[in-house]
């Protein structure tokens, strides 16, 4: 990475917006995905990041890395500004009006379809079968060995359509839905549901901790969304052709190196406790 690439960056995070310029690149990030990414990051060059664990680690983070080191290995050259956005569906419409590039974190394929006249998929950071989550239950209330699904009553994020309809297709006992993630697990604690859907921890314990709730995993049992993951690209901004040429191309250098796995590895969506765990495939069918 060239000095002003970096300085470039660390400026967006430091002050969250930069002045107009020419040919620069737009990328939205949430804003507590932004404030990690820092953290993580520290002083180092994003593009030499090759270990991914740390304070601040998780999935977005790392796609945020991972998204600029394929702008970079794919040749972009130009000032890359991070800027943050309140919401993914904030994110949609900037896109949708040009006013920014592409979101830093990434989509299921399903979730761009109604977009596609004015957003374009980047090619896939996940391919399908590569994204995988785990059942959590209350500390000292899961029951040993690998739980009946039809047994379980299940806590999600319905706004959350397309992991919903896979949800739905899996036969759980009863559903119930929250999209304030402290609901969810407060709803497990209590006894009103027995476990919530949630990515696999950074952590070594495969255990996850919301406003004084501990929840840890069912054992024996991931699930893996038969979709795939892209940044979404908008069709509109000046110069996104050649931004989606960089990233594509540079998505499979980094693919190639293994950074992309190793990501997935250290982030904790190819947690090392859960290899070999049997999996339950999720489909979509919003």
């Amino acid at each position: 990475m060239s000095p002003t690439y970096k300085i470039l960056i660390w400026f967006a995070l430091a002050y969250g917006v930069l002045l107009p310029t020419a040919n620069a690149a737009v990328i939205l990030v949430p804003e507590a995905v932004l404030s990690d990414y820092k953290l993580l990051v520290d002083d180092r060059a994003p593009t030499g990041v090759k270990d991914f664990r740390g304070p601040g680690s998780g999935r977005q983070i790392a796609e945020v890395i991972l998204l600029l080191q394929a702008l970079d290995a794919g040749g972009y050259s130009s000032e890359i500004r991070l800027r943050t956005s309140p919401s993914m569906a904030q994110t949609l419409r900037t896109l949708v009006a040009g006013e920014a590039h592409l979101s830093g974190t990434t989509l299921w394929k399903q979730e761009l379809v109604k977009f596609e006249s004015r957003i374009k998929p980047s090619f896939a950071l996940l391919r399908s079968g590569e994204f995988h989550m785990g059942l959590f239950g209350c500390k000292g209330q899961l029951k040993p060995g690998r739980p009946k699904l039809s047994e379980l009553r299940l806590v999600a994020d319905q706004s959350q359509a397309v992991e919903w309809s896979a949800l739905k297709g899996v036969g759980f006992k009863a559903m119930d839905s929250s999209d304030s993630e402290l609901t969810r697990a407060r709803m497990v604690c209590l006894g009103r549901a027995d476990a919530m859907v949630a990515e696999f921890p950074a952590a070594s314990q495969l255990s996850i901790h919301r406003g004084g709730f501990t929840l840890e995993a069912y054992s024996q049992l991931k699930l893996t969304m038969a979709s795939s993951r892209h940044y979404p690209i908008s069709k509109k901004a000046d110069g996104s052709q050649s931004i989606t040429i960089a990233i594509n191309r540079g998505l499979r250098v980094i693919r190639r190196k293994g950074l992309v796995g190793r990501a997935m590895l250290h982030s904790g969506v190819h947690h090392p406790k859960v290899k070999d765990w049997p999996e339950v495939e999720l489909r979509s069918n919003p």
